[in-house]
């Protein structure tokens, strides 16, 4: 009688690897992405620069490529979100992130290329940084709070500025101690209290950003 029950879709509910199980009524998905972009369009805004996009509280998670390669600069995020899809904000040019109270997880390339962020502020709840999630974004520094589990090879590679005797501005609340210089890599993970440097995989530089 029961044999081919979808639960999740009984309790409309889906599940995500590092955020647990969501109502999909609290998921912000590329659709919704894309009506409130045309919304700002039918105002009369034409430029980046004038679109504000407001996530509207109540949302937990904003699904994967939900902003992918949308040209909005200002976005805003609810108090209530508690992670951010794979590539959920790639090629997106907004120029800050100031991560909200309950979030949890940052996906594989979530700010992938976002060239025009220069500044990064973590919460103090963040357990995940995916793969690739800050690739070549052009920060000017980051404080990663000791509330960071796991943080993925290459998360912040290629885009953090370095101070003027070479040394990368990242500073790992976990490893006080622990300088980034020009002589180490900054294609690095954490995880289970362990920093690790890893070889940059060939043709690194040239990864697709349509991928």
């Amino acid at each position: 009688m029961f044999k081919n029950v979808d639960i999740a879709e009984v309790f409309n509910i889906r599940n995500f690897t590092h955020g647990g199980w969501y109502d999909k009524s609290k998921i912000y998905t590329a659709e919704m992405a894309a009506r409130a972009m045309a919304d700002q369009i039918l105002r009369g805004n034409r430029y980046a620069e004038r679109f504000h996009i407001e996530v509207p509280e109540g949302i937990e998670r904003i699904d994967d490529y939900a902003f992918d390669n949308l040209f909005v600069m200002n976005i805003s995020l609810p108090s209530t979100l508690r992670e951010i899809g794979d590539y959920a904000f790639r090629n997106t040019p907004f120029h800050n992130l100031i991560c909200p109270h309950e979030l949890k997880s940052i996906g594989k390339g979530a700010f992938w290329r976002c060239e025009y962020i220069k500044n990064i502020r973590f919460n103090d709840k963040l357990e995940f940084i995916g793969e690739d999630a800050f690739f070549h974004c052009y920060s000017s520094g980051v404080v990663i709070p000791k509330s960071v589990k796991v943080i993925e090879k290459g998360a912040f590679y290629g885009g953090i500025d370095k101070e003027d005797d070479g040394t990368y501005k990242i500073i790992l609340e976990a490893e006080p101690d622990f300088v980034f210089d020009k002589n180490v890599s900054d294609y690095f993970s954490y995880k289970d209290g362990k920093l690790e440097f890893h070889e940059r995989p060939e043709g690194l530089m040239w990864k697709s950003v349509y991928c």
